[in-house]
């Protein structure tokens, strides 16, 4: 029912949904909703705060509203209480990653230099087992502005004070595209190249003919407990729940982070999340574990060892209300 709801967001949000339609849904899934299921209310907040102003919600707010704000001064005091509905996060089952073949033939998937230049300075740390490429690709925007966002970023290496970055990310002789990574003519190139391993530096949706050109696929790293936290918001989530905060390496598939194999796992030093000022800055510094946690991946899939299974699946999180987020402690 959750994933009904959301789906409604965008036709709420735009007003092409109906008064009838839109009171429907609010009745269907209020009656569903049980306060001290953090996820489902949160679906709730989401939706109210998406409809307030929207001409259909004005037809039906006194009969919605009541039924709402009733459910809300449930919540908040169970929330206060500490009376909410707890959350199991499957560990999920283990697994064995047999070694590698050496070298292993990587390929950093990036949008700019920038973007790339952590993994690419991770690699840096296993060059006697890998052979490192990279590739550029043109997701948004005319050729022009992506041949503009390429030099920025180089130039913001340089006066980063990482000139040195730059230069061996040049040396490497990227490949760079002006098209879309799901252009058949980038496809084709994969496939020729053979890979064994893409790590994931790219604002993109990946699909499964891309997924494929790689020998053992893409690896994520994402700032949340997999198999338990899929989705957004996966920091908040992890605090609400008292899941630790931790980076879960995987394999993507075309799913919501439900990749086969999670082949690394790593929790930061706790003072990475709870000496953050706020949660944005808790989320960027996790974000930007991404090139050591590829690096442990790389390390494990190098020398094998025990990784694990992505499963059994937890539920998948969508974007954090503002009610919710707020009443969050901050770390």
């Amino acid at each position: 029912m959750c994933r009904v709801m959301v789906r409604h967001l965008p036709r709420i949000r735009d007003g092409s949904v109906d008064s009838r339609d839109l009171r429907q849904t609010l009745e269907e899934y209020s009656a569903g909703c049980e306060p001290a299921d953090l996820r489902q209310m949160d679906v709730l907040h989401n939706v109210y705060e998406a409809i307030q102003g929207v001409p259909a919600f004005q037809e039906v707010e006194s009969q919605f509203c009541p039924r709402y704000e009733a459910l809300l001064r449930r919540h908040l005091s169970l929330l206060s209480g500490g009376r909410t509905r707890p959350y199991r996060v499957s560990d999920g089952g283990p697994a064995t990653i047999a070694p590698a073949a050496l070298p292993m033939r990587l390929l950093v998937l990036g949008d700019n230099f920038l973007s790339a230049s952590r993994t690419w300075q991770t690699l840096s740390d296993h060059r006697s087992a890998v052979r490192p490429s990279l590739l550029f690709c043109n997701n948004e925007g005319s050729p022009w502005a992506f041949r503009l966002r390429m030099l920025n970023s180089l130039a913001r290496l340089v006066l980063q004070g990482r000139p040195g970055l730059a230069f061996s990310m040049m040396r490497a002789r990227p490949h760079i595209s002006l098209r879309p990574l799901s252009h058949a003519v980038n496809t084709a190139w994969l496939r020729q190249r053979a890979f064994d391993v893409g790590l994931h530096n790219m604002g993109v949706i990946y699909r499964r003919d891309t997924i494929g050109a790689f020998r053992l696929g893409i690896l994520n790293a994402h700032i949340g407990h997999l198999p338990g936290l899929r989705g957004r918001s996966v920091l908040e989530w992890s605090l609400v729940f008292g899941v630790e905060p931790c980076v879960s390496t995987f394999f993507i598939d075309e799913g919501i982070d439900t990749g086969a194999l999670i082949v690394d796992r790593y929790t930061p030093p706790a003072d990475t999340v709870n000496a953050a000022p706020s949660l944005v800055e808790a989320k960027r510094r996790l974000f930007h574990l991404d090139g050591e946690c590829y690096g442990r991946a790389i390390a494990r899939l190098v020398n094998g060892g025990t990784a694990i299974v992505n499963e059994p699946l937890g539920y998948r999180f969508y974007a954090m209300s503002r009610l919710l987020t707020a009443s969050i402690s901050q770390p």
